[in-house]
């Protein structure tokens, strides 16, 4: 659908139209005619933005223009309903008792995000929360927003990470909730991070606060806990089978038998069979699930991304103090979107960007020049991935987070993006993408995917055509009298 831009004036307007139009058609005499007739009345508005060409009209239905049919609102456009998009949920926004002990009185999420520092000139930190704030996990109306907010821009669930160490859970409170209040009515399932809890908050063996227990006990103790939450009626499934997806498959002892431990545990409990997913990270590398007991697995970046590193040199003003590492996120993405699916079952991923400088300060790792449209690509990417490779149940894409304020990766609206995020993706499932993102698909996707980009990019030319056809015909049948007129047709388009 075409929309001019807003201006100050219906004269300043009428400007900008015939301007726009003898761009599309610069041999048409009538519309240098009608321009004219208003340039007489009013000089033109100077520094003028440039025109869409291509928008979304104010208006919720189709304009006919001559018998044609200008399409609907991008907004409007269904999702695709065979693609599920799980975005992965951080539950660190309420205070616990242990991170009382060891990181002081009132720790939350929120306690690091707010006192990061820029490292260089033009680092975006700290992120700060817009719309929802910086929220309580504890109370039901935060989770009610997020869920709503999620849903408005075709996220389909949340997983939400799950911390069981030997029979204490950590973190529980936002879950336990949902449980008992049947609020938000919204799907889920869960991951189990199954690391060592480390004062360097990368599960790095050493100043362990809390340590995993991987014995057969509480191995069956694990799967027995999960009962309650796997036959909640919300719970995502894959082909009726409850998902469970476990982070660190690399440290499970025999995993082959702990995980016929669990399924033999969750048969005798009315669960039924599970469809147990493993993370692709840089501790397990590339395994093949089923080597390892488990029936899938995902991506989960930046584990396992290659993108170019970025030499501190090559940033005005770096810390001197600095030791992590920096990385380019364009460059990550066009390598992910390039890259096929391996053999066996893996569910494509995407991030919305990366920096842990709120965690690490000056030995953060971070994947820099990161946007909504780099993102939006990506994620685009993966969807053309798993509608090609999978069907039914199996179509999933997982984003790399909803909220992981602390380390730069967070659909939630910020200060400084608003909702971009949320409407690349809505863009990205909905087909509604930019044009930008379909020229990049077609040169990076693998040939097996091309197909579908093609066929699409086609529909997007015709559609221009006939939009820019349309808008030509009523030009022609414009008076200067109608421009003054706000029911005439051509303002309906606006």
């Amino acid at each position: 659908m075409i929309r001019l831009c807003s201006w100050h004036s219906w004269l300043d307007g009428a400007i900008v139209f015939y301007q726009m139009a003898l761009q599309i058609r610069p041999d048409s005499r009538e519309i240098r005619q009608q321009l004219d007739r208003v340039l007489a009345t009013k000089e033109p508005i100077k520094n003028q933005s440039p025109v869409e060409v291509l928008s979304t009209p104010k208006s919720h239905e189709p304009v006919s223009t001559g018998g044609m049919m200008v399409s609907e609102r991008p907004e409007d456009r269904p999702f695709e309903k065979d693609v599920r998009l799980i975005a992965f949920y951080l539950p660190q926004f309420h205070p616990i008792p242990e991170n009382d002990l060891w990181w002081g009185k009132g720790f939350t999420e929120w306690t690091k995000v707010t006192k990061a520092q820029p490292l260089y000139q033009g680092h975006y930190q700290p992120h700060l929360p817009a719309d929802l704030g910086f929220y309580d996990l504890r109370l039901s109306e935060a989770r009610e927003a997020q869920a709503a907010l999620a849903k408005e821009y075709g996220i389909f669930g949340f997983c939400y990470y799950y911390y069981w160490f030997a029979g204490k859970r950590l973190l529980h409170r936002p879950l336990d909730g949902i449980l008992e209040t049947k609020k938000p009515d919204f799907p889920f399932c869960v991951c189990w991070a199954n690391e060592n809890w480390t004062r360097r908050w990368d599960g790095a063996e050493h100043e362990i606060l809390i340590a995993q227990d991987h014995s057969p006990d509480q191995n069956k103790a694990f799967a027995e806990s999960l009962i309650p939450i796997l036959l909640d009626e919300r719970y995502i499934r894959i082909n009726g089978e409850p998902l469970l997806i476990v982070y660190r498959s690399d440290i499970l002892p025999d995993p082959i038998r702990l995980t016929e431990q669990w399924r033999e545990v969750f048969r005798r409990n009315g669960v039924g069979e599970v469809h147990l997913c493993l993370a692709i990270t840089c501790f397990s590398g590339y395994v093949d699930p089923a080597s390892v007991g488990f029936d899938s697995s995902l991506q989960f970046p930046p584990h396992g991304v290659p993108a170019r590193e970025i030499p501190p040199s090559e940033l005005v003003g770096m810390r001197g103090d600095f030791t992590g590492k920096m990385y380019d996120y364009q460059d990550a993405a066009i390598n992910m979107v390039s890259s096929q699916l391996p053999d066996f079952k893996m569910f494509p991923g995407a991030m919305t960007a990366w920096d842990n400088t709120p965690r690490r300060g000056s030995s953060a790792h971070a994947y820099i020049n990161s946007s909504p449209d780099a993102y939006e690509f990506w994620l685009r990417g993966s969807i053309e991935k798993t509608k090609q490779r999978y069907s039914g149940d199996e179509r999933l894409v997982f984003i790399n987070a909803w909220n992981e304020w602390a380390e730069g990766a967070h659909l939630e609206p910020d200060q400084k993006y608003g909702h971009s995020y949320l409407l690349a993706t809505r863009n990205a499932l909905a087909g509604t993408h930019s044009w930008q993102t379909t020229i990049k698909l077609l040169r990076c996707l693998p040939p097996e995917y091309l197909h579908p980009s093609l066929e699409e990019l086609e529909k997007r030319i015709a559609a221009k055509d006939r939009s820019l056809e349309a808008m030509y015909n009523l030009l022609k049948q414009t008076t200067v009298h109608e421009l003054f007129d706000p029911k005439a047709e051509i303002w309906t388009w606006l």
